[in-house]
């Protein structure tokens, strides 16, 4: 249900909220690879965008990551931090996101009380940190129903549709499982 009694919207609170996350956050940033980070890297650093996207090898399958990663480390270099850059940038759009649904839905209350919520979320600050398709799947569900309810309100339908579509279609290459998450949201909705 979308709410009529809102509050301007501010920018204050996620910004805010992002800035501790970033705080927080950056020492962990250049910790080693660990655990199925690693795998990922030594699998998929040197392929290039078709070997990615079309022979993808091993089980540990995390397509749009392994594209965004892997176009970080030629743009920035092979280090540890421009590795897991994407999921990072990831997870500080969630905040801005879940911000932006609160307010939509609901009102600042709730919209401060879940961007507050995610930045103390310990999965949100582990997603940031593990460079796999987590937190990319955190913001393009985010995203995803965001177009859903900009597709149904009328005056937003075009940004709606290509928040839907593009969001549906990147969730899919983040994770293939991540499919089963689409019509889930469309029931909902």
């Amino acid at each position: 249900v979308i709410t009529q009694n809102k509050v301007a919207y501010s920018w204050s609170v996620p910004i805010i909220a992002t800035l501790l996350f970033i705080l927080i956050s950056l020492p962990g940033l250049k910790a080693p690879l660990h655990g199925d980070e690693s795998t990922t890297y030594l699998e998929h650093a040197s392929s290039s965008l078709s070997q990615t996207i079309f022979k993808y090898t091993g089980t540990n399958q995390h397509t749009l990551f392994s594209i965004l990663s892997n176009a970080s480390m030629r743009l920035f270099g092979e280090y540890e931090f421009t590795f897991r850059l994407p999921v990072f940038l990831a997870a500080i759009i969630s905040i801005f996101l879940i911000y932006h649904l609160g307010q939509i839905l609901w009102n600042y209350s709730t919209a401060t009380i879940a961007s507050l919520l995610m930045i103390g979320s310990h999965h949100h600050y582990y997603w940031a940190h593990h460079g796999r398709g987590y937190a990319l799947t955190e913001v393009l569900a985010l995203s995803y129903v965001l177009g859903a309810i900009l597709l149904i309100e009328e005056h937003s339908s075009k940004k709606g549709a290509f928040f839907f579509i593009f969001s549906g279609l990147a969730l899919c290459l983040t994770q293939p499982g991540n499919a089963y998450f689409l019509p889930g949201c469309g029931i909902a909705i």
